[in-house]
């Protein structure tokens, strides 16, 4: 089997994993994958490694966990790759593949839009339910996400100042 029919290969098996697994909701590990470096080429087993990795990450929701307990490409006790080229492989399907969370739009509790949440958010909260001031950020004053801002919205906030400090 030539390097094209493999890849080939490997890319319907992973369409297969998503279409009955993915698709439906069900995440999916690919665990103890890996290949040993005895008669092989290092550079084809990167290719193997990083090809598996590419293949899992590209189709969202199958998350690949390379096997070493042997150290061949991974070093137990200094916690790094022995192999900078395949770790550099790794990291750039990270970086392809793996979505990161976007900034929040808002912060949820920063009534006063400052940045944080603290005491004074919930003083503002407090004196906008009394009638004494206008709220700077109503979406995030909106705590519990009703849509509406009432005494239950404070008790949530003064929970997470209570929790958070």
């Amino acid at each position: 089997m030539g390097k094209r029919c493999e890849l080939a290969e490997l890319k319907q098996q992973m369409d297969l994993v998503k279409s009955t697994f993915v698709d439906k909701g069900i995440p999916v590990i690919i665990g103890e994958y890996g290949a040993t470096k005895d008669n092989k080429e290092p550079e084809s087993v990167r290719r193997y490694i990083t090809s598996v990795c590419e293949a899992a990450l590209s189709r969202g929701g199958i998350c690949p966990v390379m096997w070493d307990v042997t150290d061949l490409h991974y070093d137990r006790k200094t916690y790094k790759m022995k192999d900078t080229e395949l770790h550099t492989n790794l990291l750039a399907m990270k970086e392809k593949y793996v979505n990161k969370e976007p900034a929040p739009s808002k912060l949820m509790g920063d009534a006063n839009k400052d940045g944080t949440v603290n005491v004074a958010d919930l003083i503002m909260v407090q004196q906008f339910l009394l009638g004494n001031t206008e709220l700077t950020d109503w979406e995030a004053a909106d705590v519990i996400e009703d849509s509406i801002i009432d005494i239950y919205d404070m008790i949530l906030l003064r929970k997470m100042l209570i929790v958070n400090h």
